[in-house]
């Protein structure tokens, strides 16, 4: 995540606010990557990004790859749904349920590592 300063048009107050860098390019680059080394037939992406069409239609039409389509909670995209050989929702509430544990707990080499859920994502 990168920080970004904006300005309020109405009071002129600048504050700061995590700005998403790149994160649907290396999504498109994998799918691409994966359809040149020829390991998958379907592709599920959970996205209502359009900007992931254009190696999606790749993905699609050169290597006549499947799409399974997933909607974000309240999101949508029309260009991408266009496009899907299947097309689902999933709830906000079907995501809560499908979290691992917090914190997710693993032993390697005698030493014990905790990962924990970022606290915007509860």
């Amino acid at each position: 995540m990168e920080q970004r300063e904006l300005k309020c048009p109405h009071c002129e107050r600048r504050f700061k606010r995590s700005q998403e860098k790149h994160t649907d390019v290396n999504i498109a680059a994998a799918i691409l990557l994966d359809c040149f080394d020829d390991v998958m037939d379907t592709m599920v992406v959970m996205s209502a990004d359009a900007d992931m069409l254009p190696a999606i239609r790749i993905a699609k039409e050169r290597f006549g790859k499947r799409l399974i389509l997933i909607d974000p909670p309240r999101r949508h995209s029309d260009a991408l749904a266009a496009v899907s050989d299947q097309h689902l929702h999933v709830s906000r509430q079907a995501l809560t349920k499908s979290l691992l544990p917090n914190p997710v707990v693993w032993t390697r080499k005698s030493k014990q590592h905790e990962v924990w859920m970022p606290p915007t994502w509860s």
